[in-house]
């Protein structure tokens, strides 16, 4: 977690020195990176990026949260404005990240996050699940017409559908699909979740 003096600039400037970690980081391991090239980029001294992080392995982490937080808003969105149907929703999300330009902030957070399953799996309960996003979640799931009897299955049903998500993503991107090739998979493997694979 960023010390209190990033968290205490103003947003402008956490935005600024966030592009350039999620530029930095998104398509390198984190070995092959060191603080002087981002001090570089961000035209501050090397004390300065100790006064806001850890360690370097603290600003990768907190990228990557950023970057998971954006993702799960993303797809938030996705459903709420094309569809309230949650898995219709999904496929509308990856339709749109499939032509994505690679350039773009949203292709990094993927790649950042695809990248990194161990960082992008770590489970924050610290809230027991009482945050905003879990409670969209639970009002979307009941739209849904699936009911779960608490916010902490609420949470895990959701972390289980983002790491669907991501998996699928991950093939995505490693196994070059298209757009169509995306789907495809995507749609069996719902169908599969939703009516499992017994007849």
């Amino acid at each position: 977690m960023p010390k209190s003096t990033f968290l205490n600039l103003t947003a402008d400037k956490q935005e600024k020195v966030e592009a350039i970690l999620l530029a930095t980081f998104y398509n390198r391991h984190i070995s092959q990176i060191k603080v002087s090239e981002i001090v570089e980029k961000m035209g501050m001294s090397r004390g300065t990026f100790y006064k806001y992080f850890i360690d370097l392995a603290d600003a990768h982490n907190y990228i990557v949260q950023k970057a998971s937080i954006a993702v799960h808003r993303d797809i938030l969105t996705s459903v709420y404005t094309t569809s309230e149907d949650l898995f219709e929703g999904i496929a509308n999300y990856l339709e749109k990240i499939a032509v994505i330009n690679k350039t773009a902030t949203e292709w990094q957070q993927i790649q950042l996050l695809t990248a990194n399953p161990a960082v992008f799996a770590k489970r924050n309960h610290s809230n027991n699940g009482q945050n905003a996003m879990v409670l969209q979640w639970q009002e979307l799931l009941l739209k849904n017409d699936i009911e779960l009897d608490t916010l902490e299955e609420t949470q895990e049903l959701l972390f289980l559908i983002m790491d669907f998500v991501m998996e699928i993503l991950t093939a995505f991107i490693v196994n070059d699909w298209d757009e169509k090739q995306l789907l495809k998979v995507y749609r069996m493997r719902i169908k599969w979740l939703k009516n499992g694979i017994q007849k």
